[in-house]
């Protein structure tokens, strides 16, 4: 998806946001910084007409992180693991905009 011009933007900037999660979440202190950093994307996808965040979507990038977690709380970051995790669920999600994409292209096709 990075080489296609019309999905570059969203992955890099869906890497960075990712790569930022995964910086911020070894470090318990800063995980209101955490959540704030999640609410404002939250709010700037939330008025993209052409992009949907599903509360399915949005629970498994949920699990996702509660796997990064032990149930004590601490961060258990072996980080080969939570790398390949991040990766697939980075995939899932690029997978699901452009699907969302196609779908609403071609609705707006046949309304045309």
């Amino acid at each position: 998806l990075k080489e296609n011009q019309v999905f570059r933007p969203h992955v890099c900037k869906f890497q960075r946001f990712l790569a930022t999660i995964v910086d911020l979440l070894p470090n318990a202190r800063r995980n209101d910084e955490l959540v704030q950093i999640i609410r404002i994307v939250g709010r700037q996808h939330c008025e993209i007409k052409t992009m949907s965040f599903t509360a399915e979507k949005w629970l498994a990038f949920k699990n996702v992180l509660s796997v990064l977690t032990e149930n004590t709380g601490e961060v258990e970051f072996n980080f080969i693991s939570h790398y390949f995790l991040t990766i697939s669920l980075y995939f899932r999600f690029m997978n699901f905009v452009r699907l969302t994409n196609a779908h609403q292209t071609r609705i707006l096709s046949e309304k045309l």
